[in-house]
């Protein structure tokens, strides 16, 4: 093709100008090659593409300057490519005649592609490359001896229903599909805009977006966070349906990236009080030992605290650790932490997707009070194999994804197993030091795409942990979740999902002391959840989402049993009345923009939860405490009798106000029920909590919640500020007497209260997505207040005034920063204060009538000393080319740099206890669980 002579072109024109001239081959060659409904890039971004291959091939140019292999055979071009295709896996696509009447060194198939391109491209001066992925190439003809990247041809328009209605109508319906073009997965949350147009919208969950044009020729322009903008030229002639491509963005390395999202969504998404985390966000999170902790990361943000040094579970809002709901593919996990709280339950390489809703939390969630997080499993590639793990100082992991049956089929499995007595015999205790612990954890995904609209996955997850505590109690817990779900859809415009999963959670504590064989027992505790979930989602268009639901939840529960323990044993078996539950819920939400600037997610849940039989209720004298003593009769109920029922109305608001393009209001509120409690008057969790189903004289905990936060992004979104305050008002909240028994208490309801409380908090947050520093600073201020109501002093605490719970922490603070000086150092910190949790102290201690007595403060009168903490880590990445299989990097840490000796629990020890005889003096001691820097080394890998 001849060009015309240059003449003067102003800057506005130039891209107008250039385009025809620079690729008028490369849409004939995607044409033969690509779907008719390729992703073609608009035209200014693909110049500012091909200014970078510019820079590239000049570098390549510069060390290229030696020929191809010195051999004789000689081949055509023609089939020198078709042999690297076969040999490589790849596609190249060109033009025959460019390479017409040439030959090429046949050893050049035995050259990586990237030299093989390069002496192409030295050779044939005339031509340049498009990389589209690291599978397919495409050869174009650059212009005027420059070799420079342009916008793809965007002049052959793509053609849009049915040409024989054309002019019949004067607007059509353009039904489009976004999809990856490197997974062939749907892209949510896109941006499309149509030149020259004011209309707009953005794809669903599914990729999936509705318009109304004019008919005629159009350019739809397709942003999303991640991947590389782009435009592509429709000819609409009548209501048509086409499917578009978006390509993953390449970021430089120098470049930290955070988050996983939109660049905007904090600002433009209805809800408040939610976190999203893609997988490659969660790796970036500091670790305990050199490993990413979903759990340790999610106490990282504002309203979010751990129960203490390495507690298991978290604290959200004041509430306690058992009114978090962790779902695990649809699933709950009712122990989400090994070793008591060192680290995380999942293994962190499994997870593609963390969500968290401290408020507004969707109609389609329900059964706990306090927050959700939802867990979804796999991995980031899912067209090839793809193996990664790590080796630690507490464990090692392995995780693998294997695509089967031409990605049709796909197989995830992993698993982790510790070596961790090294740690214990670090702690500052003679216990601990004498103490062995481990842990393992296997989980299994496998995902069946029977057809283009529907799929089946399955889920298998197993954890075992063992703990001997002085080598005479042992603790073995372990968790037993599965799910089976079936996705498909009904019509464009409906999709539907069941599920059903089960969950089981057994926990064994055996003690057994050689020295007093007599008392060796055996105690054994279990809880099973079965559930069947069924949901259905319109998309009426894509600015509006309805979905709806039945979830039924079968609760079988063994609060506990004791054995003995070997035949010497004395002990008295006890078996506490097993439990079991009906939850039934259905639910309806709606989500849809009123105008642009207002948006609306409204639902509501309605539950039903009865315990049923077999099992007896004691009755209790009326105007007398509930005691032992004052039992008048015994209820019997036969095998699915009802022994109690409750019922709820759930409703669900989300409101979002966009001010500007940066900034937002919104306003939400919640109602829930909770039907399970865990039982322990302790703020951190310990081995022998019991579950409790609601009962005859235990009603659920009750929760209203109302919020309100403003949102304002700076510097083209890359600085994220919010500030959100809340009330959280609660009913029927689980309190205990004074002295009160939890573990194998037949009459346990005699030393529950059913207690009011109240929280309220400012939660700000400052966050810097991209650039070499990145990271976020949290601060929340809040309390968490509770009071009894009783009529009789034996139920009252602190006189029925109101006093701080066991999770009031009013200050919290953290300040995480990562920076990234180069392309192989990362260096993390974190840096952590709160203030201390609230205990029971004993102030005075006489004597009576010959007996020790002690008086005790009131309830949660003082507090921990405040707790802080540093940590470091600095990470080295060993490769960084693109195309070696084998990549690992070294993350060395230090965990608690400064040696604080953060107080675990406080108690009262004896001045002199190796010489005791019952009388003398006790001090006030502290129990810390690191006193001194602890170094960590891991070495994480993939392939």
């Amino acid at each position: 093709m001849k060009s015309p002579a240059y003449n003067s072109i102003s800057h506005r024109n130039a891209v107008n100008f250039l385009t025809p001239l620079i690729l008028p081959n490369l849409q004939l060659i995607c044409r033969n090659h690509f779907p008719a409904n390729i992703y073609l890039a608009d035209k200014y971004y693909a110049v500012f593409l091909l200014g970078l291959f510019f820079l590239a091939s000049t570098s390549i140019a510069q060390v290229t300057g030696q020929q191809g292999p010195d051999l004789l055979s000689k081949i055509s071009y023609t089939s020198l490519f078709n042999q690297i295709e076969q040999e490589k896996k790849i596609h190249l696509f060109y033009k025959k005649e460019w390479f017409a009447g040439e030959d090429a060194d046949i050893g050049l198939v035995q050259l990586p592609i990237e030299e093989v391109i390069a002496i192409i491209l030295h050779k044939f001066a005339n031509l340049d490359i498009v990389i589209v992925d690291e599978l397919n190439y495409v050869f174009i003809t650059r212009l005027n001896g420059s070799r420079n990247l342009s916008p793809r041809n965007l002049n052959d328009a793509l053609q849009i229903g049915d040409g024989t209605e054309y002019g019949k109508y004067t607007k059509a319906t353009l039904s489009g599909k976004v999809t990856d073009g490197a997974t062939g997965e749907p892209v949510p949350g896109v941006s499309i805009t149509i030149a020259d147009s004011k209309a707009s919208t953005t794809t669903n969950l599914k990729g999936n977006f509705t318009l109304l044009l004019p008919v005629g020729e159009h350019t739809l322009h397709l942003s999303s966070v991640g991947f590389e903008a782009g435009s592509r030229a429709i000819n609409l002639l009548s209501n048509g349906k086409a499917e578009f491509n978006l390509f993953r963005r390449s970021y430089p390395l120098e470049e930290a990236v955070i988050i996983g999202e939109r660049t905007d969504r904090n600002v433009t998404r209805a809800q408040l009080g939610v976190f999203n985390m893609e997988a490659r966000t969660i790796r970036a999170i500091a670790g305990t030992f050199g490993e990413t902790d979903i759990i340790r990361g999610a106490t990282l943000l504002p309203g979010i605290q751990s129960p203490g040094e390495f507690g298991s579970g978290f604290i959200v809002r004041g509430g306690s650790v058992d009114q978090n709901l962790i779902l695990v593919e649809g699933v709950p996990l009712f122990n989400s932490s090994h070793l008591f709280g060192l680290s995380a339950a999942i293994n962190p390489d499994a997870i593609s997707e963390m969500t968290i809703y401290k408020t507004s939390i969707p109609a389609r969630y329900g059964e706990r009070i306090a927050s959700v997080m939802d867990i979804k499993l796999g991995m980031e590639n899912t067209k090839k194999f793809n193996l990664q793990g790590g080796i630690g100082v507490l464990n090692s992991r392995l995780s693998a994804f294997i695509p089967l049956y031409n990605d049709k089929v796909s197989l995830m499995v992993s698993g982790r197993g510790s070596y961790s007595d090294w740690i214990l015999h670090q702690i500052p205790s003679l216990e601990l030091k004498q103490s062995s612990a481990g842990f393992y954890d296997l989980n299994a995904m496998s995902t069946i795409k029977y057809s283009a609209t529907g799929k089946i996955s399955t889920f298998g997850y197993l954890s075992y942990d063992d703990f001997s505590l002085n080598g005479i109690t042992d603790y073995h817990y372990e968790n037993r979740l599965a799910s089976l779900r079936w996705d498909f859809l009904l019509s464009k415009k409906l999709s539907a999902g069941i599920m059903g999963g089960i969950s089981d959670y057994h926990l064994r504590v055996i003690d057994s002391d050689d020295s007093h064989p007599e008392e060796a027992s055996r105690i054994n505790l279990s809880t099973n959840y079965n559930t069947l979930k069924i949901g259905l989602n319109w998309f009426p268009n894509s600015d509006h989402t309805v979905r709806f639901g039945l979830d039924g939840i079968l609760y079988r529960n063994q609060p506990g049993n004791l054995q003995r323990e070997g035949i010497a044993s004395h002990i008295v078996p006890t078996e506490l009345q097993p439990e079991k539950g009906l939850e039934l819920a259905a639910y309806l939400s709606d989500d849809f923009a009123i105008t642009p600037l207002l948006a609306i997610e409204a639902g509501i849940r309605v539950v039903n939860f009865r315990s049923l039989g077999p099992g007896s209720v004691f009755i209790y004298k009326p105007g007398l405490p509930m005691t032992v003593e004052s039992i008048s009769d015994t209820l019997y109920y036969g095998e699915n009798d009802k022994v109690a029922s409750y019922s709820g109305i759930e409703p669900r608001l989300s409101l979002r106000y966009i001010l500007n393009e940066t900034s937002s209001i919104k306003l939400g509120y919640n109602r829930m029920n909770q039907f399970i409690n865990l039982i322990s008057n302790s703020s951190v969790v310990s081995p022998t909590d019991a579950w409790k189903l609601s009962s005859y004289y235990l009603k659920p905990t009750v929760s209203n919640q109302v919020s309100l936060g403003y949102f304002k992004n700076f510097l083209k979104n890359t600085i994220e500020t919010s500030i959100e305050v809340y009330y959280k008002k609660m009913d029927n909240v689980t309190e205990y007497k004074n002295g009160a028994k939890v573990l194998l208490n037949q009459h346990l309801e005699t030393d529950l209260i059913a207690a009011q409380g109240y929280s309220y908090g400012v939660e700000l947050l400052i966050r810097k997505n991209a650039g070499k520093l990145s990271g976020w600073i949290s601060y929340t201020y809040s309390r968490s207040m509770h009071r009894t109501s009783e009529t009789m002093t034996s139920g009252q605490i602190n006189g029925n005034s109101w006093f701080p719970s066991n999770f009031d922490v009013p200050h919290n603070l953290v300040v995480n920063i990562n920076y990234q000086p180069s392309r192989r150092w990362r260096f993390t910190g974190t840096f952590y204060f709160s203030t201390g949790r609230p205990l029971t102290l004993p102030e005075l201690q006489y004597t009576s009538a010959g007996e020790q007595l002690v008086w005790y403060s009131d309830r949660n009168e003082y507090r921990l000393p405040a707790f802080h903490r540093l940590d470091l880590s600095i990470t080295f990445d060993k490769s960084l080319r693109i195309k070696k299989r084998w990549k690992g990097n070294w993350t060395f840490s230090i965990i608690n740099v400064y040696g604080r000796k953060n107080a675990y629990s406080v108690f009262y020890s004896r001045e002199n206890p190796q010489n005791w005889n019952y009388t003398g003096s006790y001090n006030l001691s502290k129990m810390y669980i690191l006193g001194a820097p602890l170094p960590t080394l891991t070495y994480n890998f993939s392939l």
